[in-house]
């Protein structure tokens, strides 16, 4: 494993991870920000969601800010110890979308058009975008299956040509018992 992706994985999940805390902590300081959100939420979800499906959406922004912290907190840690590391960071994808989406307001004091706060989410996002789609300097499994090949189990093939010997002896000992059947007729 590269030393470098290590660490950045961890120093960006960590970030989720105590992000996601402190709103499941102390919600009321993020539902301000929230708000706005949900009520957009809750209009697409009117929209193109069936009844079913819909009631499974908070109405409330307590219980919508808690909802986003688990997933960043899940994200954050699936992100960091590398178990379903692309998993976790699709997850916070979604969740920097919705941040990104509150409504972050263009800077007021004239010195650009792009407030902190939107850039901070907007480099979140582009960070997550990249975890969620690093295959580590492996061909993905589309590239794979795109190439009638499947990836090799073990880290230099060992397990495919121990599979590939098994087989083999398979074969051999079908062989061996059509053989002998044969024989007895």
């Amino acid at each position: 494993m590269n030393v470098l992706r290590f660490l950045g994985r961890t120093l960006l999940g960590s970030y989720f991870i105590g992000h996601g805390v402190r709103n499941w902590r102390a919600p009321q300081e993020a539902v301000a920000e929230a708000e706005p959100v949900l009520d957009r939420v809750q209009t697409l979800t009117q929209r193109w969601l069936p009844e079913s499906v819909r009631r499974f959406v908070p109405t409330d922004a307590r219980t919508f800010v808690r909802l986003h912290a688990g997933v960043e907190i899940v994200g954050g840690l699936l992100m960091a110890s590398g178990v379903a590391r692309r998993l976790g960071a699709a997850a916070l994808v979604k969740g920097q979308i919705l941040r990104a989406a509150a409504g972050n307001p263009p800077n007021a004091s004239g010195r650009g058009p792009i407030s902190p706060e939107l850039g901070r989410d907007l480099a979140l996002l582009g960070a997550c975008l990249i975890e969620a789609l690093d295959t580590q300097g492996k061909p993905s499994l589309a590239w794979h299956l795109s190439q009638g090949r499947l990836p090799r189990a073990g880290r230099d093939g060992a397990a495919a040509r121990d599979g590939k010997a098994s087989r083999r002896a398979a074969d051999r000992a079908a062989k061996a018992t059509h053989a002998a059947a044969e024989d007895r007729h």
